[in-house]
């Protein structure tokens, strides 16, 4: 590690930690999936998401479409496949995000974007 500049001070991290990979296989969302909880996730989707992956969840938002690899469909099979600590992981250190997006989106926010992302590709979705 550098030396630390002379009259800095040093703080400490306040960002909530990324769990290891072993522990995303054993979370569980906390939130209920309720009508209230996915319309939260719905706004958050509509700040953090949308301009990547889409209205429809499909990758090609007005940002997302110039990526190469275009961002994750979340309507494809392999996303519905994953478990939600899967989807949280993935959400904040997938291909192109960096693990910056664990910096950006308050910690608060993730597991209803979860719900929310659970959503596309659902057919019985009422939401």
């Amino acid at each position: 590690m550098p030396v630390t500049p002379a009259k800095t001070v040093p703080v400490k991290d306040i960002f909530e930690p990324l769990p290891s990979k072993e522990q995303v296989q054993k979370l569980v969302n906390p939130r209920d999936a309720n009508e209230g909880n996915i319309a939260k996730g719905k706004v958050y989707y509509g700040y953090y998401c949308v301009f990547c992956h889409g209205d429809k969840g499909d990758g090609f938002g007005p940002v997302g479409y110039s990526y190469i690899p275009v961002p994750s469909d979340l309507r494809s099979p392999k996303v519905r496949a994953m478990s939600d600590g899967e989807v949280l992981y993935s959400m904040l250190t997938g291909t192109g995000h960096a693990p910056m997006l664990q910096r950006i989106i308050p910690s608060e926010y993730w597991w209803y974007l979860v719900l929310y992302t659970r959503q596309f590709g659902n057919t019985d979705n009422q939401f």
